[in-house]
């Protein structure tokens, strides 16, 4: 499968989730527990051709069978139906590096490299696309290591996706290796729904 997102940390030197500020190094918890309008994650896709794509995934329930919706800078993609997942990580700290293929219709271009999963899929997000942190000008942590989603087609982000190095002050760890928050726009601004903080396994 072709590379598409080189920012993504090597996996095997990756592990721990943490959910919220208060919650320790390893716990994973959503921080919205009302149903969000349309998705509740947004996830990397590290590796995607025409068949499939490969995902990091964190927080729990995810299992073969889940479906994704998949959008890129020029639009939606499709439909991914997970067939494999691996849990990884280290410690009791967990991610899911999962294996997905492309079911319906396939998509019908090539996959630009600004390309995000959303789940859980909702009815085919056609209006969608990923927008730059440029694009985001109130945005709550700043644009750098910023993602964005237009959901509905009218111009502006709907839904925030984050990687950091670290995780800065909402850090849980001081030796994080890189830190994943999901945003939401809400009628009263931006709220988090998820943060996934990645600790080095291996410091020797």
């Amino acid at each position: 499968m072709r590379r598409v997102a080189r920012s993504v940390l090597a996996l095997g030197l990756l592990g721990t989730l943490a959910g919220a500020d208060e919650v320790t190094t390893g716990g994973n918890l959503r921080l919205e527990h009302s149903a969000p309008t349309h998705y509740s994650h947004v996830y990397t896709i590290y590796q995607i051709d025409d068949s499939g794509a490969f995902v990091l995934a964190f927080g729990g329930g995810t299992h073969v069978g889940d479906a994704y919706d998949v959008v890129d800078n020029r639009g939606y993609v499709g439909r991914l139906m997970v067939d494999h997942v691996e849990l990884r990580g280290c410690g009791d700290a967990r991610y899911f590096d999962v294996r997905a293929r492309f079911v319906g219709k396939p998509p019908g271009r090539p996959v630009v490299e600004s390309v995000l999963a959303l789940a859980p899929a909702r009815r085919p997000p056609t209006r969608a696309r990923v927008l730059s942190g440029a694009d985001v000008p109130d945005a709550p942590e700043g644009r750098d290591g910023l993602q964005a989603v237009d959901i509905d087609g009218d111009g502006q982000a709907d839904l925030l996706h984050y990687q950091f190095h670290t995780c800065g002050r909402h850090a849980v760890s001081d030796d994080s290796a890189a830190c994943f928050e999901t945003w939401e726009r809400s009628e009263n601004g931006w709220r988090r729904i998820e943060r996934a903080e990645f600790p080095i396994c291996d410091r020797g």
